[in-house]
């Protein structure tokens, strides 16, 4: 099952209403959410909402206005699923912090960049 909803402008509210429903319906293996709007909020609302979705193949929020703490929360459902896929780092910024890749960008799983 797929569901696509590039650029409906979501936000915050659309992504938890979103995220609600994903917690009663399993199976999905591809979310297209880029450019809508969605900052750290509503990527820890998608987060709590992914916990149960074991099937996913593609998560793509690019064009999103996710921060780190929103990445953290979509990194935490990611490494829950480390046993698939594996787990590196990469340098994200000129501070030369490390985050998972996992907030970045995860071939055929995630990508995410994160606003810094």
């Amino acid at each position: 099952m797929s569901l696509n909803l590039d650029g409906n402008e979501l936000g915050e509210e659309g992504a938890e209403v979103l995220a609600a429903s994903l917690v009663r319906n399993r199976g999905l293996k591809y979310l297209e959410l880029k450019d809508n709007i969605i900052g750290d909020a509503g990527a820890k609302a998608l987060a709590q909402g992914l916990s149960g979705q074991t099937d996913m193949v593609l998560l793509d929020l690019t064009s999103n206005e996710i921060g780190i703490e929103g990445a953290k929360a979509i990194a935490h459902y990611l490494i829950g699923r480390q046993e698939d896929y594996p787990v590196w780092s990469e340098r994200v910024s000129e501070r030369e912090e490390f985050i998972p890749s996992h907030t970045r960008c995860l071939p055929s799983v995630a990508c995410l960049p994160v606003c810094l």
